[in-house]
């Protein structure tokens, strides 16, 4: 599997989760809460189920962004920086992603000039796929 495949599949919660996840789950939910009758007891399950099928999401969200991210600031370099090889690009990006401070005051400094910041670049990117991660997780935490 290359790299972008790994980045882009993501495991269905069942595989990831041990058996007996949700029960575990439940228990400390409950020890929390500490429901009182029968429907607190109800809503307690919930969300325990809730939250064990969103956690899957949410990662999958991050990832998703972060390779927007890193899609959207080669894009912006190839634009504003023609004369940078690709080599130098692509090793600026992965300086950047690590945080490397003078890599971020590089990418910054370029984003700056093209009226641009770091969240700009990423939501320029993820922009149209947002809504639709958005409703994917409020669906799933009902």
């Amino acid at each position: 599997m290359t790299q972008r495949d790994r980045e882009t599949h993501f495991e269905s919660a069942a595989e990831r989760r041990p058996p007996d996840a949700f029960d575990e789950n439940r228990r400390q939910i409950e020890a929390a809460i500490r429901p009182r009758d029968r429907i607190e007891q109800l809503y307690a399950e919930d969300f325990a189920y809730s939250s064990l099928q969103i956690s899957p999401l949410r990662r999958a969200e991050s990832h998703f962004l972060a390779a927007r991210a890193w899609e959207a600031l080669y894009a912006q370099l190839v634009r504003d920086q023609p004369a940078m090889a690709d080599g130098d690009r692509v090793a600026l990006m992965e300086r950047w992603s690590r945080g490397d401070p003078e890599a971020r005051g590089e990418v910054a400094a370029i984003l700056k000039n093209a009226g641009l910041t770091e969240l700009g670049i990423e939501f320029r990117r993820g922009a149209p796929f947002l809504g639709h991660i958005d409703c994917t997780l409020a669906v799933a935490s009902i």
